[in-house]
C-alpha cells in the first residue's frame, strides 16, 4: 500500500500540463455518461436536503457546493489514477470514480453538520439559544409553537423555521411537547403545538450569566445534529 501510494504521488508530480499554441494549459477532464448520471443523482439528493427540512436545512452555503467538491474529489482521483499515462483527459471519467468522490461527499455532510453546530455557525444553536433566554426571562411553564415564532421575529420569517430550534431543545431535555390534546373548535386556525418548559432550565441558567445552553450541551447538541456519536 505505502509503495503504491508512493507511485501515484511521483506520477502526479511528473505529470506536464498540456502544450497549446498559448503556452502550457491544464488538462479538460470529462465525464461519462454513467458518472453524470450519478452526479446528478448526487445533486438531486443535496437538493433534497437543502430544503426547510431536510439535513442541511441550515448549511446551505456550504450544502449548495458540495456537487462541485465532489467534481473535484472526482478529478483529484482521476489525475492519479491517470497520471502514469501523462494525459488523464484522453480517459473520461466513470461512474466508479466518482462513486468513491460522492462516498466521500456522503461521509463528509454528517461531520460538516457536526462541525457548523460546534462552532455555533448553524443558526438554530443561536435561535435556540435565544428561545432558551426568552424561556427563562418570561419564567414561562408552556408556550406554542406560534408563542415561539413570535418570540424569534427579526431572526427567522416563516413559523417553520422555528421547528428545528424547538426540537434541538426538545432533544436535550429543555422542553417537550405537551401531551394535552389541542382540539380545534369551528372554524379557523389549526392549535399550534404546545410545549411544557422543563424546570431544571431556570435552575441550571441561574448560573449562567448568558441564559444559554452550556458548552457541555452544544457539544452534546453537535452529536445529535451530525450523528457524530453514531
Amino acid at each position: 500500500v505505502t509503495r503504491g501510494y508512493g507511485d501515484l504521488i511521483r506520477n502526479a508530480f511528473r505529470l506536464q500540463p498540456v502544450l497549446s499554441r498559448k503556452g502550457p494549459a491544464p488538462h479538460v477532464l470529462r465525464l461519462d455518461a454513467e458518472a453524470r448520471a450519478e452526479l446528478d443523482r448526487f445533486r438531486k439528493s443535496v437538493e433534497l436536503q437543502l430544503r426547510e427540512d431536510g439535513e442541511l436545512a441550515m448549511l446551505k452555503d456550504w450544502g449548495s457546493k458540495l456537487p462541485g467538491a465532489v467534481c473535484r474529489i472526482a478529478g483529484i482521483f482521476h489525475g492519479l489514477i491517470h497520471a502514469r499515462s501523462g494525459d488523464p483527459s484522453q480517459t473520461p471519467i466513470n461512474a466508479e470514480t466518482m462513486l468513491c468522490a460522492i462516498s466521500i461527499g456522503e461521509y463528509a455532510i454528517p461531520h460538516a453538520r457536526a462541525a457548523f453546530f460546534e462552532m455555533g455557525a448553524d443558526p438554530a444553536v443561536g435561535l435556540a439559544r435565544r428561545l432558551t433566554a426568552w424561556l427563562v426571562e418570561g419564567e414561562l411553564r408552556n408556550f406554542s409553537r406560534r408563542d415561539a415564532f413570535n418570540a424569534l421575529r427579526g431572526g427567522i420569517e416563516r413559523v417553520e423555521q422555528v421547528d428545528r430550534p424547538l426540537e434541538l431543545l426538545e432533544d436535550h431535555g429543555y422542553i417537550r411537547r405537551a401531551e394535552r390534546p389541542t382540539e380545534r373548535r369551528g372554524p379557523g386556525r389549526k392549535p399550534s403545538p404546545k410545549y411544557d418548559v422543563n424546570p431544571h432550565v431556570y435552575t441550571q441558567n441561574a448560573h449562567n450569566s448568558q441564559n444559554s445552553p452550556t458548552g457541555a450541551d452544544s457539544a452534546n447538541c453537535a452529536q445529535s445534529a451530525g450523528g457524530a456519536g453514531n
